[in-house]
């Protein structure tokens, strides 16, 4: 496959301040966040079964969501640190060795 060319797109226009190069590593590191706000629409959150009708709720309910994924990405953090270190793996729901599993359990 040849090279890709995609457009990205700010509002700092100062090259001293956000280099291209830069620029690129942020927009790639996008990319574990947006996994994170796919855990939050995950059916196994039952975030779609929740009916709000005050906004006070609504905004707790979304600061409640946001730490709960806080916990999630530490906890998987800190796992894959520590395996890591002790150049150890894991089995996987897979039965699978890995050194980089993630704290979401299947059903």
């Amino acid at each position: 496959m040849g090279a890709r060319r995609f457009v990205i797109a700010t509002n700092i226009l100062d090259e001293s301040e956000l280099s291209h190069e830069a620029m690129i590593v942020e927009y790639k590191a996008q990319q574990s966040s947006e996994r994170g706000f796919a855990f939050l629409k995950d059916p196994l959150f039952f975030a779609d079964s929740i009916y709000l009708k005050s906004p006070e709720r609504i905004k707790a309910l979304a600061m409640i969501m946001r730490l709960c994924l806080l916990v999630y990405t530490l906890g998987q953090r800190q796992i894959r640190a520590a395996l890591s270190a002790a150049k150890s793996t894991v089995k996987n729901q897979l039965d699978k060795a890995t050194d980089r599993p993630t704290l979401r359990q299947s059903t």
